[in-house]
């Protein structure tokens, strides 16, 4: 067996890059290798390397010359290296070359090619949008509304494209992560609750809707809905709600972290039912 000693010293200090999307697993290039070493007895040669910045290009032309290997380089493999190699068979050289820096092999018969390696372009996607999930009527100005942390703006967005009704939001909550479910009520309805369970405060100005930052809830008032009829609004330690009575003479609620209780009492003010509790609710 050959033994090659190569020595190379550059004032230079270089450096390693990695690779990726490699072509070739350690094993199954060890494979090949051993393989074609049965014809390339060259690639069996023991080296003892000694490189200081020494372009890639120029160490694989020099081990193939030394070894009378058949191997193309491509000229672009300049990245620099050093190290320090005694005794390593050059197979196992090329081995480490191919998993330390950005270099593909190909084989050709007894030819063995080394270029740069490829690298592949990572598309990233983007992510989607999630869907508004709003429903307009306009043969009855009926709306529904099914909203999962969505942003106040998306929303108004939507409404607006469904509706043709504006709405101007205040620059201050454009951002704000709103929450609802409200199904099949008139339009004003579902919206006035819809503020009012987010913490928001609606004006109708001229032909257009505006939103701004709602003001602290009063505590158990009953106040006058835009159809003439009362609202019964409530907030406690637990939580807050809104009641009404609609034109078909049942009730529309709101309730978050509200005692059963405050809600069975609300719904008996605002119908003039008499109802007897007898176990805690």
């Amino acid at each position: 067996m050959r033994r090659i000693v190569l020595v190379v010293f550059v004032s230079l200090f270089g450096f390693v890059g990695t690779g990726n999307a490699q072509k070739y697993t350690e094993e199954s290039l060890r494979m090949i290798l051993d393989s074609l070493s049965k014809t390339q007895k060259g690639l069996n040669n023991d080296l003892q390397l000694n490189v200081s910045s020494l372009q890639l290009a120029e160490l694989v032309n020099s081990i193939a010359l030394e070894s009378n290997l058949n191997v193309s380089v491509d000229p672009s493999l300049q990245q620099l290296i050093s190290y320090n190699f005694f005794d390593a068979q050059i197979k196992d050289v090329f081995v480490f070359l191919y998993l330390n820096f950005e270099i593909e092999y190909d084989f050709i018969g007894s030819i063995i090619s080394m270029r740069k390696r490829e690298k592949k372009e990572v598309v990233v996607e983007q992510p989607k949008s999630q869907k508004i999930d709003v429903e307009y009527n306009k043969a009855n100005d009926f709306l529904s509304m099914n909203l999962r942390n969505d942003t106040l703006w998306r929303v108004t967005e939507e409404l607006t494209r469904i509706s043709g009704k504006n709405f101007v939001v205040d620059p201050a909550i454009r951002n704000q992560v709103v929450n609802a479910y409200l199904l099949n009520r008139p339009f004003d309805q579902v919206v006035d609750m819809f503020v009012k369970s987010n913490s928001l405060y609606l004006e109708q100005v001229d032909d257009y809707y505006k939103l701004s930052k709602g003001a602290p809830e009063e505590t158990d008032k009953a106040q006058i809905g835009k159809n003439g009829k009362p609202n019964y609004t409530s907030k406690n330690k637990t939580g807050d709600f809104i009641l009404t009575k609609n034109d078909v003479g049942t009730i529309d609620v709101f309730a978050r972290d509200v005692e059963l209780s405050d809600l069975v009492r609300a719904a008996a003010d605002e119908t003039g039912v008499h109802y007897v509790v007898y176990s805690a609710l």
